[in-house]
């Protein structure tokens, strides 16, 4: 764990230092969480200064909270793409995303590009995260709502934990 800190402390100066200690503005538009989120889904805005993103960058070990199963899950995070394998093996998802830091909590708002159900190839999915230490708790909805979970116990949602890197 104290490796991974000193990469992230590593990692977090030298963005800081390159993108000439930018800081992120609050959002003050009154647009509905639709609206916003379907923009983001056609718009998506670069990631590459975020420090949330930079945090989720390695592989996660985890399981489904929302399942009957207690068999692992795997969420894989390089750059702006991610890789999702569920307890079901035949259960994966490929794709983009980008990090809403002006959100508390924060958004993974992705889009998928390779899926094992084709209904979802080329859907939005919207999750909110979290991230304590080395642990990742994730909430998302099914791909294509474009509605942002309103909690980490949100009814209809998948939830998850991860252990990182």
């Amino acid at each position: 764990m104290k490796m991974n800190t000193i990469l992230y402390c590593t990692a977090t100066c030298l963005l800081l230092s390159a993108a000439g200690c930018t800081s992120v503005q609050p959002s003050t538009s009154t647009a509905s969480n639709t609206e916003a989120n379907a923009s983001s889904a056609t718009q998506p805005k670069s990631p590459a200064s975020s420090l949330a993103t930079v945090a989720l960058q390695g592989a996660w070990k985890g399981r489904e909270l929302s399942a009957d199963s207690d068999a692992p899950c795997y969420l894989v995070i390089s750059g702006k793409n991610f890789e999702f394998h569920g307890a079901d093996t035949n259960e994966w998802y490929k794709g983009t995303f980008t990090v809403r830091e002006d959100a508390n909590p924060k958004v993974f708002a992705a889009s998928i590009s390779e899926c094992c159900a084709p209904k979802y190839v080329g859907a939005a999915d919207y999750a909110i995260f979290r991230l304590e230490n080395d642990t990742l708790t994730l909430t998302a909805n099914e791909p294509g709502n474009l509605d942002i979970p309103s909690g980490f116990d949100a009814p209809e949602t998948r939830r998850f934990v991860f252990k990182g890197k």
